[in-house]
């Protein structure tokens, strides 16, 4: 276990101990620390008196680029609170992340080629833009680049926060039916009861119409919560689609 000692209000670098705050799980005493960029952090006295550690982490990545690319600078927002990432901080790593790292385009290859844009690529600005944002604030939803854009950019022309449920509903390669016994179809949109089709055709076509009816029923739900640019795009949409299947129905060229 280790021995008490006092380090109140004295400086480690860019940390200046506050106050005791608890201990480890091997015993040894944490102290809660302010950061000369203005984040609080706990750390362990020991990191603390040798050297360890000397920053809330602001100082491993001041005037240094994330990933090649991504500019921290002190500003309005902090990258953690109470010794957590902000979730503006995780947001803003796992999108450089996924554009600029080799590592994850070898696990991830559909990822190569995506970018970010330059204002993007500054932290505050990234943070600013994520807190002006609907969505941003409740829990299950995802910062997404497919729905308003081509996929490839993350910027905020083509950026927005959808909830988990809605970006089901646009993946490219979910599977719309199911074949389980011969001639026999079924098919079934998160939410909605499975039924039985006796062509691949009709299948689709019920899920495309399941689809677009649970796009509608979670725009509803969330109208108060979605930002008003993904309102707009959700609205023409289901607009579009609906025509299209009237086109379709009446035996006209498809959409």
């Amino acid at each position: 276990m280790g021995k008490f000692v006092d380090l109140t209000g004295k400086v480690f670098n860019r940390l200046t101990a506050l106050e005791p705050a608890g201990k480890n799980k091997h015993g040894r005493y944490n102290w809660r620390c302010s950061c000369s960029c203005g984040n609080m952090v706990i750390v362990a006295s020991r990191s603390l008196l040798n050297g360890g550690t000397g920053s809330c982490g602001c100082l491993s990545i001041k005037g240094k680029l994330l990933h090649g690319v991504g500019l921290y600078r002190q500003g309005k927002y902090t990258t953690s609170l109470n010794g957590k990432l902000t979730k503006e901080r995780q947001l803003w790593a796992a999108m450089l992340t996924r554009c600029y790292d080799s590592k994850h385009h070898t696990k991830y290859p559909t990822y190569k080629g995506c970018r970010v844009s330059e204002n993007f690529k500054d932290y505050q600005y990234f943070a600013e833009w994520c807190n002006n944002q609907g969505g941003f604030a409740h829990k299950g939803y995802q910062l997404d680049k497919d729905l308003l854009g081509d996929g490839r950019l993350y910027s905020e022309e083509t950026c927005c926060f959808i909830p988990t449920d809605l970006n089901s509903y646009f993946r490219c390669n979910i599977k719309k039916f199911t074949e389980y016994s011969p001639g026999k179809f079924t098919t079934k949109a998160a939410g909605t009861q499975s039924k039985t089709f006796y062509t691949k055709e009709d299948a689709i076509a019920a899920y495309e119409e399941l689809r677009i009816a649970r796009i509608a029923f979670i725009l509803e739900r969330d109208r108060d919560i979605l930002d008003k640019k993904v309102i707009n795009f959700l609205e023409e949409y289901i607009r579009e689609e609906k025509i299209c299947d009237r086109i379709h129905a009446d035996g006209r060229s498809l959409c």
